[in-house]
């Protein structure tokens, strides 16, 4: 498992670094029973690289404790992931209507963005640190 985090996280880390924006701005207008809401900006590449390093030092580690805190790493790991593939597919779209692909190609590249947006932003409703 330490391995695919590492890889994912460094993959996406190769990948340019999505514009400072939110993609689900509605997100912050629901209730949160406990805790406080992480924000998208959270969710940025360079803090899932931080992220991926202090969670590779602690799985390192001879003896295993629970630690809160490698949960949260493991936690913004998957928002950073899931965030830039919401960006790529979003690119990816962009780049079949400007490319003028087949209309089969753009509504297949539109239903692969909304269906990255839509599991982010589902994501970002759980994105809660109980307090």
């Amino acid at each position: 498992m330490k391995r695919w985090v590492l890889a994912a996280v460094v993959t996406v880390g190769m990948c340019s670094a999505a514009p400072a924006e939110e993609l689900c701005p509605d997100v912050n207008k629901q209730t949160v029973q406990e805790g406080t809401r992480m924000s998208e900006e959270t969710f940025e590449v360079p803090t899932g690289l931080d992220a991926a390093d202090k969670l590779s030092e602690f799985l390192n580690k001879e003896t295993l404790t629970y630690d809160f805190a490698q949960v949260v790493n493991a936690f913004v790991i998957k928002g950073v992931i899931l965030r830039q593939q919401a960006f790529g597919a979003r690119g990816a779209l962009e780049l079949a209507k400007a490319k003028q692909h087949s209309q089969d190609d753009v509504e297949k590249a539109e239903a692969t963005a909304k269906k990255a947006l839509e599991t982010f932003c589902a994501f970002m409703v759980t994105a809660v640190v109980a307090e």
